[in-house]
């Protein structure tokens, strides 16, 4: 069930020293291949993009709620409770809403794109 594309022209070598003479490199095995439960050689950069592929996204979407939720309470309980208008409260009020344009307009996209493997907002938004 790998579905990466081997490096290696007569497919996988069958131990480290043929590793080495097919790459020319030394150095240590765990370096290149991590370890799985399935006792299947994965290079690294595979597992690592497709724990990115669904960490980064839950981690946005948990970072956009949050900040949805804080900013939003600052803007209703300066807009609701706060009867002293200083410039202040005005300050702190135009930086929650800001931050919540920023996290509408910034985190989706970055959550899609780390997401998809291609780009599906067109070449406007490239």
């Amino acid at each position: 069930m790998n579905d990466y594309i081997s490096p290696f022209a007569d497919g996988e070598p069958e131990s480290f020293e043929d590793f080495n003479e097919n790459i020319g490199n030394s150095g240590d095995k765990d370096d290149f291949y991590i370890y799985q439960d399935n006792n299947t050689d994965v290079p690294a950069a595979v597992a690592a993009a497709e724990l990115h592929t669904q960490l980064v996204p839950a981690i946005l979407l948990f970072i956009c709620i949050l900040g949805l939720v804080g900013n939003g309470m600052v803007v209703y309980v300066i807009v609701h409770y706060v009867t002293i208008r200083k410039v202040t409260y005005l300050y702190l009020m135009n930086l929650a809403v800001v931050n919540i344009l920023y996290l509408l307009a910034s985190a989706p996209i970055t959550a899609i794109n780390y997401a998809l493997t291609d780009w599906p907002f067109g070449p406007f938004l490239l």
